[in-house]
């Protein structure tokens, strides 16, 4: 960096020494570039990734640019009142293939096909409430999510009737899902859009309006998880499942990839579980039963760095229709990075 004599400089330091109280460079000399070059050396060790490892962390960790839509959507009026506005992106993809259908090797991240993107947006903005999206008893609001350009738009136009399910008030449409529940201090409405687009969203930001009156921005398209043909960017699961003489689950057995630019590279070494414990602290497994829908679900929270079997509560999974227990119809495999989440779909019978 620049250190040029009667003026400001600065100086490049590894990540590494950033928690340090003193830090000893030695003597600085002038070089004739006017680049100051110091004595110590940076050990190589500080910075072992190579490109495509540095490519596979960038796609999952958007920390900064998520951090960036949290502070421009939360405001503090003069009384002292918080109000925020979050949303997540979640991207989905789908094995083309059937678990049942081999179970002696893992699933190939090759494999899995965009499915599309929806989006969820948390607001504790009492403004509104559930009957305004779907003007029940009052006049219905609207509000929506455009994109940009103003080509895109989701919005609550097709509105329904409310329906309360466990004291849980919801609207359904096509391409809207509200929620609102009374035992979430947090939360006063969650939104969340579906949309049957599969191409990358569009850079620039969007815009969340309330009777035509804009409440919230956020940028999405920088975030979008996706590399070339609509493959899974960054980390992607690869799994196979563990069977018992008698036709239960015992098992979910887990592999990790990441996408280098031009395909698929099996996490194996510690560097690579060192990224892959960085950016993914949970992951979350989702068993479903067939002909039910989140009823009978089964959810499991793991660690990915450390847990490569996992196994369900109760042995009552199978894989064949049998009186007393759950046919495994489909497992879902969901983590959040960099406030992205990515869904993998992965169907055991059709």
């Amino acid at each position: 960096m620049p250190l040029t004599e009667g003026e400001d400089g600065l100086i490049g330091l590894p990540i590494s020494v950033v928690e340090s109280e003193a830090i000893d460079l030695g003597e600085v000399s002038l070089g004739d570039d006017e680049d100051a070059v110091a004595e110590e050396t940076v050990d190589d060790t500080h910075f072992a990734l190579n490109a495509s490892q540095l490519l596979a962390l960038a796609k999952n960790d958007n920390v900064f640019r998520n951090a960036k839509n949290i502070v421009a959507n939360f405001h503090v009026d003069d009384a002292g009142e918080e109000t925020w506005y979050a949303i997540r992106a979640d991207f989905s993809w789908q094995d083309t293939t059937l678990l049942n259908d081999n179970d002696s090797e893992y699933s190939d991240p090759a494999n899995l096909e965009r499915e599309s993107c929806e989006f969820q947006m948390d607001t504790n903005s009492e403004t509104l409430t559930i009957q305004h999206i779907c003007g029940e008893d009052v006049d219905k609001v609207p509000v929506g999510l455009f994109s940009p350009d103003g080509n895109t738009s989701l919005t609550n136009s097709d509105a329904v009737s409310c329906e309360v399910e466990n004291g849980v008030t919801n609207y359904i449409s096509e391409y809207l899902f509200a929620g609102s529940n009374p035992e979430h201090t947090d939360k006063t409405l969650s939104y969340v859009f579906k949309t049957d687009s599969v191409d990358d969203l569009d850079a620039g930001y969007w815009e969340w309006r309330e009777d035509e009156v804009v409440k919230a921005v956020f940028d999405l398209g920088i975030a979008s998880p996706v590399a070339a043909e609509g493959k899974p960017a960054g980390f992607v699961p690869s799994i196979k499942l563990d069977w018992t003489e008698d036709g239960i689950l015992a098992a979910v057995l887990f592999q990790w990839y990441y996408h280098d630019g031009t395909g698929y590279v099996l996490v194996e070494d510690e560097s690579e579980l060192s990224m892959l414990r960085h950016v993914l602290e949970k992951v979350e497994v989702g068993l479903y039963e067939m002909g039910h829908d989140t009823d009978t679900v089964e959810k499991i929270d793991f660690d990915p760095a450390e847990q490569f079997t996992i196994a369900p509560d109760e042995p009552n999974w199978t894989r064949q229709e049998d009186d007393g227990l759950k046919l495994l119809e489909k497992i879902h495999i969901f983590y959040e990075s960099g406030g992205i989440g990515r869904i993998f779909i992965f169907r055991v019978i059709d």
